[in-house]
């Protein structure tokens, strides 16, 4: 094969990059590629803009990233705005190119991205977005369980991380490729500003994320305390923050899980470096989750049987996109993500929450007796295995439907309201604690190791509730 195109998408790397790879081997000449898709980038069917500025500014320094390595290999990237599946067949036809080489996606617009493509021009999809390869699962996607630590187990018990593949030592592209320097502020003009409050500063590309690599994983011993800290809603090393590089493609999972050995190595094991593998598992199961359920995942139903009611309020709604709820704790979130264009993983949670059940934008009330046998069930799933008595139906439905509600919920049982502030304890790793010191609300947590939170939690409840004065519960709590 003289000429191969490579359509770079969530891989903007040279290491760990099996379509490059495999283009490198079977072609002469390859030729580097960004398009970006004008569906991806204009305002969503909500009109909310589906690239703001902050994205734009991170996808236009990992584009410059990646074009300055193609270019120390004597190679270089063109960026195209348009379709793919006009794009590439325009360009393979111009250039000569027989094949197109690109990393396999799992989500709905991707994979109709890849198939538009296929109907044109021989695609070599290669798969490299999560930690696990598809082929290496135990069991095929369309058995994929539904519950993440269905799908833990069973990956668990048949481990296996392929090793990553280095970068290649040169690239074969044409002079007239790619003549020059990326120009790419008319293509992706946003601008942000930065803020001094902010947790970190989030920069795009590959040298950024290998910086934040090496300071996680070398600087200090943070990623021994992970599973503690991980919750926190502000400090840089509390959480690895790796999502940004690992969504842009300039770190892959594999990446990452290399660098979490080495340090294991130097430092040793424990249960916070094995929470880091946890949470890129998460990851995998949603990506794969993707894969299983296709368009699916994305109606307004999502995986259930029943369709929520909704009240399309603008004006609420952009009370809460502009963090003037009056619930300070929301609130601050919201102004975070505006200021920095970033916020924790527990505050996106709860921030979510409270748009669909404190502002009711989405309601519950329509979704019939069906949801309680689903939350019943649920729950026995869940506290599968736990010293747990059978509950009160009425009582488990409301801890299931409301946990993590964040404003106190009216006619809510007394359980479920100790259930709902416990979790908003535990969210906020006892930033809020309700009035209480901290002396009386850590060593509640610190009493009970738990691999899921929520579903100890479900069984300390019930324990506590059974054996205690619910007084002493209410004291703990609130």
């Amino acid at each position: 094969m003289k000429r191969a195109l490579v359509w770079f998408r969530n891989d903007l790397r040279l290491s760990d990059n099996p379509a490059l790879a495999a283009a490198v081997r079977h072609a002469e000449e390859v030729l580097p590629l960004f398009v970006l898709d004008t569906r991806q980038t204009g305002a969503c069917s909500f009109g909310l803009e589906r690239l703001g500025p902050w994205r734009q500014v991170f996808l236009r320094e990992g584009l410059a990233d990646l074009d300055a390595r193609l270019r120390g290999m004597g190679s270089g990237l063109r960026v195209v705005v348009g379709h793919p599946d006009r794009v590439l067949p325009e360009l393979a036809h111009t250039w000569e190119a027989s094949a197109v080489y690109a990393q396999g996606l799992n989500a709905w617009e991707e994979r109709q991205q890849e198939e538009a493509v296929a109907r044109h021009l021989p695609l070599d999809l290669h798969p490299s977005h999560t930690l696990l390869h598809p082929d290496d699962l135990p069991f095929p996607i369309h058995k994929l369980p539904r519950v993440f630590t269905a799908f833990r187990h069973k990956v668990e018990a048949r481990w296996q991380v392929r090793e990553t593949l280095t970068a290649p030592e040169a690239l074969a592209t044409p002079d007239d490729w790619a003549p020059g320097p990326l120009q790419l502020t008319e293509l992706l003009p946003g601008e942000a500003s930065t803020d001094p409050r902010q947790v970190m500063s989030f920069r795009g590309g590959r040298a950024a994320g290998l910086e934040r690599l090496r300071h996680y994983f070398q600087g200090h011993d943070a990623p021994l305390r992970y599973k503690e800290t991980r919750n926190a809603l502000l400090g840089a090393d509390l959480s690895s923050k790796f999502s940004p590089w690992l969504a842009q493609g300039s770190l892959s999972a594999r990446e990452v899980y290399e660098a979490l050995k080495g340090f294991e190595e130097r430092l040793g094991a424990n249960e916070g470096t094995y929470w880091l593998v946890f949470e890129l598992l998460w990851r995998d199961f949603f990506q794969f989750t993707f894969a299983k359920h296709g368009p699916a995942l994305f109606l307004r139903k999502g995986l259930t049987d029943a369709l929520p009611s909704s009240d399309q309020d603008q004006g609420r709604f952009q009370t809460w996109c502009e963090g003037r709820t009056g619930e300070p704790f929301i609130d601050a979130n919201m102004r975070e993500l505006a200021a920095t264009g970033w916020m924790s993983n527990r505050g996106r949670q709860n921030a979510a929450s409270f748009l669909v059940h404190d502002l009711g934008l989405v309601s519950e009330r329509d979704q019939g007796i069906n949801y309680l046998h689903r939350s019943l069930a649920l729950f026995r799933r869940e506290t599968a295995g736990l010293t747990v008595p059978e509950p009160d139906p009425e009582v488990v439905e409301q801890c299931l439907l409301y946990n993590h509600r964040v404003l106190p919920v009216p006619g809510l049982s007394d359980a479920a309201e100790c259930f709902r502030n416990a979790v908003m304890i535990e969210h906020s790793r006892g930033r809020l604690r309700f009035g209480l010191p901290r002396d009386r609300v850590a060593p509640v947590f610190d009493r009970y190791p738990r691999e899921d939170f929520d579903r100890v939690l479900l069984d300390f409840t019930w324990r506590t509730l059974s054996r205690e004065p619910l007084t002493l519960v209410r004291g703990i709590f609130f």
